[in-house]
């Protein structure tokens, strides 16, 4: 009997005669090199996490009643006790057995699909969840580069005709205005200021505009005619809608407010793309945030051609910036990324931010079907015997107690479709692929059935799986990345449209 101290601990049983009983009484302990012949005792609150280095096939002396993980090829908990279950990992090359308890367990068969491996999944009794791993794209990356052109949009604010009052005390001007997307206005006094010098009375209103959040404003002279400059700080949007006099010394005095078009720049920037997209599904983001606080989000999903050059995937990913962004910021693809340029030097300049999110490009579930430039729901790139045959196989689904864990989306009824059964898995395959084709962009699962027949081509048994002539065997097709063509499959025994739900199939 080998317990541990109550701390953290690793148990390292391999090399012995595998008749050990190992406690695990509290925390979080390692036991590594389990197989058949040994016992794990999991105490209630302590946590273990063990890794089988050969078939480990458990009596009802091994009892979980706390945390418990079994990483292995081939592992069997079906007769073991206690009150809670345990979470089964497959791992190595080889096809695993994986077999649960009698309570709710979490099986995964691990990435062996990628090879073309199948596991055989089993949960025993209880609500099991069934899980298989994706892997996911490393997109190409999006990143600022070179010096942007800083926005600068100004406003001019001029006298039209002298006053002619030098000592006022009852002047103002009320200056009503924009910034960014605050509208206001602010009242200028100007008691006691020398009405007949412009360049007395464009300082007071200057020095009033410059006080502003948001506001860098100053008087000067400009081919011998004094003027308020104002604009926008940072790159803001400043708009001076209207400047009206007030007071009853303020006489004839008169103001003209402008949009300074010479003193306009125009925001430029460039962002550089690293490279084609490496899967079909992978999101790459562009978000500008205009000075009015008017946010334009464009989120592009690659396809299949845009895995093939990066102008390809540049030029799409501004066509989509640019379809909801008109009128505002253009963008223009260029060979290593994409030139955006403010279309209106009037409203201010913009903020850029930008990402890139991977796509499901691999399953453990099965063999995965890879992108091709133009998906075709009758042409069947990895064939539709080489996704049965890799498909991991659940042998006693439950629909309403067991769940499907495909990582990908959770099943609602719009994503999931299923239909008649089919006289063969290429049948069977030909109808899923319709129905994402039908439904690209939302139809992620169809499950179709067809019955086990070593006499028809396809529908065989599979050699060396639980699977019986004349079983039904439902197949849930994937469309993972949404391209119109199904990706991964699993394998159901005994299901059909009666026996699966949408709601079975969780995130």
């Amino acid at each position: 009997m080998i317990s541990g101290n109550g701390g953290n601990d690793t148990v390292d049983v391999s090399g012995t005669n595998h008749h050990n009983t190992i406690n695990v009484t509290s925390g979080t302990d390692a036991v590594v090199g389990v197989q058949t012949g040994d016992v794990l005792v999991v105490s209630s609150g302590a946590t273990a996490n063990v890794t089988a280095n050969g078939p480990f096939i458990a009596t009802a002396a091994t009892s979980n009643n706390g945390t418990a993980t079994i990483t292995g090829t081939d592992v069997d908990v079906s007769h073991a006790t206690g009150s809670n279950g345990f979470t089964v990992l497959g791992t190595g090359l080889a096809p695993s057995t994986l077999i649960g308890s009698a309570q709710a367990d979490v099986i995964n068969g691990g990435n062996k699909g990628y090879l073309g491996s199948f596991d055989t999944l089993t949960g025993s009794g209880g609500a099991d969840t069934f899980v298989f791993d994706v892997h996911t794209s490393t997109p190409a990356t999006l990143s600022a580069v070179g010096t942007p052109i800083a926005a600068v949009d100004q406003e001019t604010i001029t006298i039209n005709t002298d006053g002619l009052n030098n000592n006022p005390t009852q002047a103002n001007v009320t200056i009503n205005y924009t910034v960014n997307s605050t509208i206001a206005a602010v009242v200028v006094d100007l008691s006691h200021v020398d009405l007949t010098s412009k360049q007395a009375v464009t300082t007071s209103i200057a020095a009033a505009l410059d006080a502003i959040p948001g506001v860098d404003a100053k008087a000067e002279q400009v081919g011998g005619v004094w003027q308020v400059t104002a604009q926008g700080v940072t790159g803001g949007k400043l708009d001076i809608n209207s400047v009206t006099p007030g007071g009853a010394d303020i006489g004839a005095l008169t103001f003209n407010a402008v949009d300074h078009a010479t003193g306009d720049v125009i925001q430029q920037n460039d962002i550089a793309i690293s490279g084609p997209a490496n899967a079909v599904g992978e999101i790459y983001n562009i978000t500008a945030t205009l000075a009015d606080g008017t946010t334009i989000v464009a989120d592009y999903a690659a396809t299949a051609a845009d895995m093939l050059a990066p102008l390809t995937l540049n030029i799409d990913i501004a066509a989509k910036f640019n379809t909801l962004a008109a009128g505002k910021i253009l963008a223009l693809a260029t060979p290593t990324g994409i030139h955006f340029t403010d279309v209106n030097a009037d409203d201010g300049g913009y903020t850029l931010s930008f990402s890139s999110t991977g796509a499901v490009d691999g399953s453990g579930a099965s063999k995965f079907q890879p992108a091709v430039p133009v998906p075709n729901p009758l042409v069947q790139y990895v064939t539709a015997l080489d996704l049965y045959q890799s498909a991991d196989i659940v042998t006693d689904f439950t629909s309403g107690t067991d769940h499907l864990k495909l990582n990908v989306a959770a099943g609602t009824s719009a994503n999931y479709k299923e239909a008649a059964a089919a006289t063969d898995i290429s049948t069977a395959l030909i109808n899923a692929n319709l129905n994402f084709a039908a439904g690209a962009g939302t139809v992620q699962y169809y499950l179709g059935w067809i019955t086990a027949d070593n006499s028809v081509p396809g529908n065989d048994t599979t050699s060396g799986t639980t699977i019986k002539n004349g079983d039904t065997v439902g197949v849930l097709f994937v469309d993972s990345n949404k391209d119109g063509t199904a990706d991964m499959a699993v394998r159901l025994v005994g299901v059909d449209a009666t026996k699966l739900d949408h709601a079975d199939i969780v995130a």
